[in-house]
């Protein structure tokens, strides 16, 4: 419950480890909630989230989750390549500059890494963000809509570099979208959340690859009506028990 209203309700999940597992809804069916509740940040009413047989609050902070907000939350008093070493310092971990270099190439900011926070774009900082959470590669990795400000190639791009660095390390990363094409195409798994009735999940690793997100291949369209279908409707709340699979 958040305050006196039921947020989300009937929700059994099990998500194995080293998924891209991707939430989709409607706004306000308790898709943000549910990425909290999996980061340990909001402590459900009744039942249990568990994340390799422990609490997500004790992961929360640690260099084994990582928690993507829609806002960037950069550290406004550093540049771009400071927020990146600040990981490092926080964490006690001596700093690799040449994986900060990395990583910083990766999303594409190598000309902006001198650059303060209130001289960037949104896109740029949400690139940014993104290349913070990477810099200590996390066993878990949550993400609000990290990708709301950026254009449709940078978003593909990144979702690409995401899944690929995820699948490389064997990490779990569960994102919260709108668009229900990109979280088939860009996940292994999608959970669909309904305003009413049970959560449902939709293994996506046997449907083709997609080339032109215009033009779908038969089963992908299939898969897409039906959660569209799915989520349309009607009200949520809280099932008994949540659980990530033991890394």
């Amino acid at each position: 419950m958040l305050g006196e209203r039921f947020v989300l309700q009937n929700v059994n999940l099990e998500i194995p480890s080293g998924l891209s597992v991707a939430i989709v809804g409607e706004s306000g069916v308790g898709k943000t909630t549910l990425l909290r509740i999996l980061a340990g940040l909001v402590e459900p009413t009744c039942g249990k989230v568990a994340i390799g047989g422990g609490r997500p609050a004790d992961l929360y902070g640690s260099t084994k989750l990582a928690f993507l907000y829609q806002e960037a939350n950069l550290w406004l008093h550093l540049t771009v390549r400071q927020n990146l070493e600040l990981v490092y310092k926080i964490n006690n971990i001596a700093i690799n500059h040449e994986h900060i270099s990395a990583q910083i190439r990766t999303v594409g900011l190598q000309n902006a890494e001198n650059l303060w926070p209130h001289q960037l774009s949104a896109g740029m900082k949400a690139r940014a963000a993104i290349a913070r959470a990477l810099c200590l590669p996390p066993k878990v990795l949550l993400m609000d809509e990290p990708f709301a400000a950026l254009d449709p190639a940078r978003r593909s791009d990144l979702n690409t570099e995401i899944r690929k660095r995820c699948r490389s390390l064997h990490a779990t990363s569960v994102w919260v979208t709108h668009d229900v094409v990109e979280s088939l195409v860009f996940s292994d798994m999608v959970i669909a959340l309904p305003r009413s009735g049970s959560v449902r999940t939709f293994d996506t690793r046997a449907l083709p690859h997609v080339q032109d997100t215009g033009a779908l291949p038969a089963p992908v369209r299939n898969i897409r009506d039906e959660i569209l279908t799915l989520i349309s409707g009607a009200e949520s709340g809280l099932r008994r028990s949540i659980t990530v699979a033991p890394q």
